[in-house]
């Protein structure tokens, strides 16, 4: 009996694809460097995908530690230290208010 993807699963799914959109457009923007007039809408695209990559991390730790997950195993998969993803998230998550950078 094959089950139903969970909201996680959804959600990974959608950042591997988005990924590989970036990683393509990365190697794309690459190739033609400089000879392109459009790169400035490119670099556009590319620091809005970073943000959309940025808000993603931010929701998938929330859930992450909603989950059960401790900080030493938040900051693993977010290669960082456990003080500094637990100074980063900690607020938020405990207080459902975020303090960005």
């Amino acid at each position: 009996m094959a089950r139903n993807p969970s909201r996680y699963d959804l959600l990974e799914t959608e950042i591997q694809q988005n990924a590989t959109i970036v990683a393509l457009q990365a190697k794309r923007v690459h190739d033609r460097a400089g000879h392109d007039p459009r790169t400035t809408q490119r670099l556009a695209a590319a620091r809005q995908a970073a943000n959309l990559a940025a808000l993603t991390v931010d929701a998938l730790v929330v859930q992450a530690f909603m989950d059960g997950r401790s900080w030493g195993e938040i900051a693993a998969a977010l290669g960082t230290s456990r003080q500094a993803a637990h100074k980063k998230y900690g607020t938020y998550v405990l207080s459902g208010v975020w303090h960005s950078d």
